[in-house]
């Protein structure tokens, strides 16, 4: 639709502020912006010209703060070590596929329940963060036994020698090499799944348990 020109002449806004007459196709209350008219109008002391200039003020004030916002939310986003808070959102999937059972390596323990990993994030980069490596374990056990040598042996009584073969195969495997970026997109994947699971408590049966942890390593998408 195209603009057709008008003539330079104030509204009721402007109280018929003067204009010059001459056509316009950019006119805010009927005062050209070429011309100068909106702009001579809107330094004068007319109340609504203050007003009006209040109410941009306040807009680019505002527009200046969002864009800064913008800028800080960009800044921490690429600091963020999205590598580490994937670590913990991962673990905390693991406790919540094992939701409602014991410790693995000591059933008797009534406290902590870690994600604990079969084999040490620390010592395995390559499987860190694959969920058939990560089980539920008491913070006793996990932290000060390091019971890992009892951790492999009780995973084979539980899913039997093959899974754990299967996990052992996992070892020395390619490490995963993501940017941080793409660490970011796959903690935000880890969220959804464990927002879903907090949802869905319950206690799940073997078989249940090693195809959720198959199904979140394929959503997540790094292994």
């Amino acid at each position: 639709m195209d603009i057709k020109a008008k003539p330079c002449k104030g509204n009721y806004i402007t109280n018929n502020y003067s204009g010059c007459g001459e056509l316009q196709l950019e006119r805010v209350y009927g005062l050209g912006k070429s011309c100068g008219c909106y702009f001579k109008w809107l330094s004068s002391d007319e109340q609504e010209a203050k007003d009006k200039r209040e109410r941009l003020a306040i807009k680019a004030t505002n527009e200046v703060r969002k864009e800064q916002a913008n800028k800080d939310k960009e800044i921490k986003k690429n600091l963020t070590n999205w590598k580490l808070k994937l670590q913990v959102r991962v673990q905390e999937i693991a406790r919540l596929i094992d939701c409602g059972l014991p410790c693995i390596c000591n059933p008797n323990y009534k406290g902590q329940i870690h994600g604990g990993h079969i084999y040490t994030k620390g010592g395995h980069a390559e499987i860190r963060f694959n969920l058939h490596n990560i089980h539920r374990q008491g913070a006793q056990s996990n932290k000060w036994n390091s019971d890992e040598a009892l951790m492999r042996d009780k995973i084979a009584e539980e899913y039997g020698q093959e899974y754990l073969d299967m996990i052992k195969s996992l070892v020395g495997s390619p490490v995963p090499n993501l940017n941080n970026m793409e660490y970011m997109e796959a903690y935000k994947k880890a969220c959804k799944i464990a927002n879903s699971l907090k949802k869905n408590q319950r206690v799940r049966n073997v078989k249940e348990r090693i195809s959720m942890r198959e199904e979140v390593n394929r959503i997540i998408g790094i292994y």
